[in-house]
């Protein structure tokens, strides 16, 4: 029988003989013989999270003088049996195998869930809720709202273990600004104005086969066919108003943005499904975080995406598209917070009086601050042990866990998936090869 201990020497090895040939696994190596660091900070979509996870990391250890790692939840969570950190930063409840790492860690490891996905339709209200005892006890949450506050606590989160903060992006941007250090947009040299066009699309192009292993075959298959057909029909829809102005209104610039896990090889099928011209002002582009789009743009329009709260923060102006009625189970309680527009006609009323005002993308609050970060930082830093040693914390791991099944498959998936990118990018999708550019610089 195989011990734990002889176990994790034996994938540790099995990582070094299958790895050692990339060039970009030195750092890897390195740090596996040399590197300690007291916490990781996890990140999922490199365009949504990574600047955040940068000055969270920043603001930690500036606060406690402990070491910290930024790692992809995608492609480095096996890295965790290297570093073996006293606390482990999450972006969110989806991985259920926090439950299981806890233990792994001999419940040593402090956890903590930033909850980036906190923004939830009636579907999601009940798909994404908490699962386990060790994410409903054992981890400090955050929340920007106190209505995903109330979500938590209704669904076994002890009150005690969430913390209220602004939205930890708010500061990014506010930074960004004060800085002069937002990304160079330069469509926007060449144009009158520009549209800011994110997109919540991720659903609109799963299939049958991938919906039906997410939800099983019950009633939430049902509800999430008629969740990605509504979502896509929708786009389809919104895409064509965009083409029909655009091709009228060639001053007018419309910057599309979809979800980080969707190519924009979708798109281009969708274009040509459709017969929607080749139009030099309308792009697709995924450059820069989102809200670097704010400072630039004129309006902003979306099917449903939550980046119209925080234009909105920000004072530019947002619309809801709904070119078809909602679902019951996709509908939140901020879409009452703005005006929907249900027709093309109402979509060139709102553009001409955009296009007849003189300025220039000035709405913007460049005064606005937010220090959720420092917030988050602060609390971290109060409620996490390894803050308040004066050592590390023991780092030995509880080797039988390790043999469980699905923190088996929750580790290998990443090692399959780092060895996918550094060799056989061909064989990732668009979204993953974006999510890894952090790793392969």
């Amino acid at each position: 029988m195989v011990s734990g201990r002889q176990l994790e020497v034996m994938l540790q090895r099995l990582l070094i003989t299958y790895l050692n040939d990339f060039k970009c696994i030195e750092d890897y190596l390195f740090c596996m013989k040399k590197n300690s660091y007291d916490f990781v900070i996890f990140y999922e979509h490199v365009d949504r999270e990574y600047e955040i996870a940068e000055l969270l990391q920043k603001k930690i250890s500036e606060l406690s003088n402990k070491k910290g790692k930024i790692l992809s939840i995608i492609f480095q969570r096996h890295l965790l049996l290297v570093y073996k950190p006293s606390l482990i930063i999450f972006p969110s409840l989806s991985w259920y195998e926090i439950n299981f790492i806890y233990y792994l860690f001999g419940m040593r490891v402090d956890l903590v869930s930033l909850n980036f996905e906190q923004m939830l339709s009636t579907f999601n209200k009940n798909v994404k809720a908490p699962k386990g005892d060790v994410i409903k006890n054992n981890i400090l949450h955050f929340s920007w709202t106190n209505e995903y506050r109330d979500y938590l606590i209704k669904n076994g989160v002890s009150f005690d273990r969430i913390r209220v903060t602004d939205k930890y992006v708010y500061q990014v941007f506010c930074e960004k600004i004060e800085n002069n250090n937002l990304y160079n947009i330069n469509s926007k040299l060449s144009f009158e104005k520009v549209v800011f066009v994110p997109l919540t699309d991720l659903q609109a192009f799963k299939s049958d086969d991938r919906i039906k292993r997410e939800f099983g075959s019950g009633p939430l298959f049902d509800e999430a066919i008629e969740r990605r057909d509504f979502v896509l029909k929708s786009i389809e829809i919104i895409l064509d108003w965009i083409y029909r102005i655009a091709s009228a209104k060639s001053s007018v610039c419309f910057i599309i943005r979809p979800h980080p896990s969707v190519g924009i090889c979708n798109y281009q099928s969708l274009t040509e499904k459709n017969n929607f011209p080749n139009l030099k002002n309308v792009i697709y582009s995924y450059e820069g975080a989102a809200v670097d789009y704010f400072a630039k743009s004129d309006l902003l329009i979306t099917n449903y995406s939550s980046l119209l709260l925080d234009a909105n923060f920000f004072g530019l102006k947002g619309f809801i598209l709904a070119p078809l009625s909602f679902p019951k189970n996709l509908t939140y309680q901020w879409f009452n917070d703005f005006k929907i527009l249900n027709s093309y006609s109402e979509l060139q009323f709102v553009l001409e009086q955009i296009l007849n005002d003189d300025g220039n993308a000035q709405n913007v609050k460049f005064s606005a601050k937010s220090k959720g970060i420092d917030d988050a930082a602060k609390y971290i830093h109060e409620w996490a042990r390894i803050m308040n040693e004066s050592s590390s914390i023991s780092k030995r791991l509880n080797y039988r866990f390790l043999l469980n099944y699905q923190l088996i498959k929750f580790f290998i998936a990443s090692v399959i998936r780092l060895i996918l990118l550094l060799k056989f990018k061909f064989l990732l999708n668009e979204g993953f090869l974006r999510d890894g550019t952090k790793i392969i610089k």
